[in-house]
């Protein structure tokens, strides 16, 4: 898991989130249910948010090892967004969209192809 602090332009925006977030309670559902809604909001922007950085620290490992790396995410856009900014020369994935033995295709590639260092998986799909 990665941990880092927001800059002041994300934690506006996580803010404005939080405060629109609250507004848009609706006092005819069960409160768990629209907190429910809210918090799976902040996590989907905060895991975009770790993208740039996990890019970073994956690029490192890659750069100083020969090992290759497994990233796994819940949200299909952070999905998509690993995919795309570490790109398909290197990177393969495993999503929810994918039927099973298209997935035991990418393994055996993952796997087989020292080309392919990541796999990014969704917690679903491959967890």
């Amino acid at each position: 898991m990665m941990n880092y602090d927001l800059n002041t332009e994300e934690s506006k925006f996580y803010n404005h989130i939080l405060n629109s977030g609250k507004k848009d309670i609706d006092p005819s559902k069960p409160k768990t249910f629209s907190y429910l809604q809210l918090t799976t909001k902040l996590k989907q922007f905060l895991s975009l948010q770790k993208v740039k950085h996990a890019k970073e620290f994956v690029d490192q490992i890659i750069e100083e090892t020969s090992s290759k790396v497994i990233i796994f995410a819940q949200f299909i856009e952070t999905q998509n967004k690993l995919v795309e900014v570490f790109g398909t020369d290197i990177a393969c994935s495993i999503l929810g969209k994918d039927k099973p033995e298209d997935r035991m295709d990418v393994l055996d590639e993952f796997s087989s192809n020292p080309q392919k260092r990541v796999l990014v998986a969704s917690t679903k799909a491959a967890g």
